[in-house]
């Protein structure tokens, strides 16, 4: 029954992204709004990086008129999905460049209200899920996130396409709507294994502070070897995140029209992503936590040197399709695995959370590490870019080593 709530709570989660990322561009494109006030605007998508500000919040407090018909994280699941469906709502009203600040609040709202749905969906999953099934429950939440992004991506750019923005926006509303009170009603049946307490009033008033806000953090800080085990989430994607910002370029260069790029690195690659999804799942299952860090890392260093082999053969459609084949996979195993990895690390009484902070560091390092890669490109060429990124994974492998060698995985 988990994998069915937790595959509907997935697709809820991922819906609202393209509504603040890709497609929100499109439809600001319609509206004839220039370039740099769009690119301003993704500024508003700035929300999911900062949720572990916030989080520690989620964690402490339920809302007062829902605490006495929900359980803890449900109440948290319900109002922000409220909250989101109405952020669509206001956004399906606008229909000129003059509406500008309506869907600026518009968006704001959606994604906001989908970082805390996040929170409260990813707390809940570590929260009821045993260590040794976080991975194969991680995976099916990811397919069901992948859904979601589809549906509000490349299904509302095709509804849009044939009907209004208005009609779209509102089909969609009625989609994320009945998908989210469909998971949510189905949560109500599984239990936590958290054994929560809430802060008492009496403590409240002297270390309500420490308590909702530091506690968190220096229950990780203390474990053994933390911050080699957060520099190890840091720099788990690092040679993804390099290759992934130049892909574009590369393809392009070498003679791949939009179409194509569209067709086999978004159509096809979404196809291979979940075929790899459901691998690193099955993978958690299977290999012990430290054989899986190791075989996902040394499987993403081999990926990436494929597009060494399609810079040799150019413009060729079908090894293309082989190279994405196989680096979304290794890329999707090596998310579900990081996912993995950040769950079981969670203390239950943190999970929102640790969870939250843990995440946007990997989030975080891999916007800023990656920083480079278009000095790398070129300046070294794109066979040495290709080599170099993924030389780049090895002292994540050499740190992950030394921590397994501690027990510490």
């Amino acid at each position: 029954m988990n994998k069915v709530i937790f595959f509907i709570l997935g697709i809820a989660s991922g819906m609202p992204l393209a509504l603040s990322g890709s497609t929100l561009s499109m439809r600001l494109i319609d509206l004839q709004i220039n370039k740099s006030t769009i690119g301003a605007l993704s500024i508003l998508g700035f929300a999911y990086s900062l949720k572990f500000l916030y989080s520690p919040i989620l964690d402490y407090f339920s809302i007062p008129f829902l605490k006495n018909f929900l359980p803890r994280r449900r109440d948290w699941l319900l109002l922000s999905s409220i909250f989101c469906g109405i952020g669509m709502l206001f956004a399906s009203t606008a229909s000129s460049s003059n509406d500008i600040l309506l869907i600026s609040i518009s968006v704001f709202v959606i994604a906001l209200s989908s970082t805390i749905f996040d929170i409260s969906s990813d707390a809940l999953r570590i929260e009821v899920t045993s260590k040794n099934q976080q991975g194969f429950i991680s995976s099916i939440f990811v397919y069901g996130y992948r859904v979601g992004m589809l549906i509000t991506g490349g299904f509302a750019l095709f509804l849009a396409d044939k009907v209004s923005w208005k009609i779209t926006y509102l089909t969609i509303f009625i989609i994320y709507i009945s998908i989210s009170l469909i998971g949510i009603l189905l949560s109500l049946k599984i239990n936590s294994f958290t054994n929560y307490e809430p802060i008492q009033k009496t403590d409240y008033k002297i270390y309500k502070f420490k308590s909702i806000f530091l506690n968190p953090f220096m229950d990780l800080l203390r474990r053994p070897y933390a911050k080699t085990f957060l520099l190890t989430i840091a720099l788990f994607k690092i040679t993804d995140a390099y290759v992934g910002h130049m892909m574009n370029p590369f393809l392009t260069e070498i003679g791949f029209s939009k179409t194509e790029i569209a067709t086999i690195v978004k159509g096809f690659g979404f196809f291979a992503t979940l075929i790899g999804s459901g691998l690193g799942g099955w993978l958690t299952t299977k290999l012990s936590i430290g054989k899986i860090i190791i075989f996902s890392l040394i499987l993403q260093i081999f990926a990436n040197q494929l597009f060494i082999i399609q810079n040799y053969f150019g413009h060729n459609a079908i090894i293309l399709s082989c190279v994405i084949a196989i680096e979304n996979c290794s890329s999707a195993i090596g998310n579900i695995v990081l996912v993995f990895l950040i769950s079981r690390a969670c203390n239950l009484k943190f999970s929102g959370t640790q969870y939250a902070v843990i995440s946007s560091v990997a989030s975080f390092s891999r916007g800023i590490l990656s920083l480079g890669s278009g000095f790398l490109a070129t300046n070294l060429g794109w066979n040495a870019f290709f080599f170099v990124s993924g030389l780049m994974e090895i002292p994540c492998i050499l740190i992950a080593l030394f921590l397994i060698r501690k027990k510490l995985f």
